[in-house]
């Protein structure tokens, strides 16, 4: 993931364990760009390799179980049941921050009080 701007870079990591994770990030000022938004690690964080298939910046993701993940940002919200290798885009509010405790607690928030919770 480069950083070419003020606002963009990586802006959030979820470890599944203790070798395999995926970032998150993109540029908030262009926050419909998909490039350069999501990678991921299976020795520890040593290397990354570039994915693909979110709909845009991501500002936080969270593991909901081993394969299932849940990237958030401002133009909406994207969920794989595959580990991260194809994403389905399920939600347009425009959110900041995801937590996950379990698939009947995911739960996210945005702006001015925003308060989303997810069903599976």
């Amino acid at each position: 993931m480069i950083k070419g701007s003020p606002g963009s870079g990586i802006f959030s990591i979820a470890m599944r364990d203790a070798k395999n994770g995926v970032i998150v990030g993109g540029n908030y000022q262009e926050p419909e760009k998909s490039e350069n938004n999501l990678a991921f690690t299976s020795d520890g964080g040593r290397t990354w390799t570039a994915g693909n298939g979110l709909n845009g910046y991501r500002s936080a993701i969270a593991y909901i179980d081993p394969q299932t993940l849940i990237a958030v940002g401002t133009n909406g919200t994207d969920i794989s049941a595959d580990g991260g290798k194809t994403w389905k885009h399920v939600g347009n509010e425009n959110l900041n921050a995801v937590a996950v405790k379990g698939r009947n607690a995911v739960w996210a928030v945005g702006p001015n009080g925003l308060i989303v919770k997810f069903r599976s």
